[in-house]
C-alpha cells in the first residue's frame, strides 16, 4: 500500500502549483476498501479526490470552478478510453 504521504503527493501533482498547504487528506474504509480522501483548495478552485490506498492509484477526481460548475473524471471503469479522450485527457493520465 501506500503512505498518507504518498498520497499526499499524488493528488498535488494534478494542481501545478498547490502545496500541502492547500490540502486537507485523510484515511477512510468503505466498500471493503482502504482510500484516501480529501480536497485541495487552489487559485479559485476546489478539487475533491480519491485514491485506492492499496495502489495509488486516483478512484475518482473532481474539480469545482469559479461558475460553480462540477466536473467528475471517474478513473475506475475499465473501457473508457473514447470517454477520457473525449473530454481531452490522455489515457495515460487516468491511472497513476
Amino acid at each position: 500500500g501506500i503512505s498518507i504521504e504518498e498520497a499526499e503527493k499524488i493528488a498535488l501533482e494534478r494542481v501545478p502549483g498547490a502545496s500541502e498547504n492547500d490540502i486537507r487528506i485523510q484515511s477512510d474504509y468503505d466498500d471493503g476498501k482502504y482510500k484516501y480522501e480529501g480536497d485541495i483548495i487552489y487559485d479559485g478552485k476546489e478539487y475533491e479526490f480519491e485514491i485506492d490506498a492499496s495502489t495509488g492509484t486516483i478512484l475518482e477526481w473532481s474539480e469545482e470552478d469559479t461558475d460553480q460548475r462540477k466536473i467528475v473524471i471517474r478513473c475506475d471503469k475499465k473501457d473508457d478510453k473514447k470517454y477520457f479522450r473525449s473530454i481531452g485527457i490522455k489515457e495515460r493520465e487516468k491511472r497513476i
